[in-house]
């Protein structure tokens, strides 16, 4: 639930840029906020995940069904999407080769 509400969370940041400047009421501006940028965000959140649960079968497939879901041509989330998978073949494979 709490990997569904991450990835939720990111498909809102994808449709809504927050505001970066901010003015006073005469138009000047008085404070520059900079946000993390897409790729920075999701490379530090997803890939802690993965790095920790890798081995967690659950974990495996909830990154393999929810990383396709973000709408994005972000490297990051390609290049993680392509660990996973790579992550669930092999365990799928050597699960068949133990039977």
């Amino acid at each position: 639930m709490a990997l569904r509400s991450l990835f939720q969370l990111f498909a809102f940041r994808l449709e809504h840029h927050p505001v970066q400047h901010f003015a006073d009421g005469t138009g000047k501006g008085r404070i520059i906020h900079r946000e993390w940028p897409f790729a920075l965000l999701t490379r530090s959140t997803i890939e802690a995940i993965w790095d920790y649960g890798k081995e967690d079968r659950s974990i495996r497939h909830e990154l393999r069904y929810l990383l396709p879901g973000l709408r994005t041509d972000a490297q990051e989330v390609a290049r993680i999407l392509e660990r996973v998978r790579k992550a669930d073949d092999q365990h799928a494979h050597n699960g068949a080769m133990k039977e």
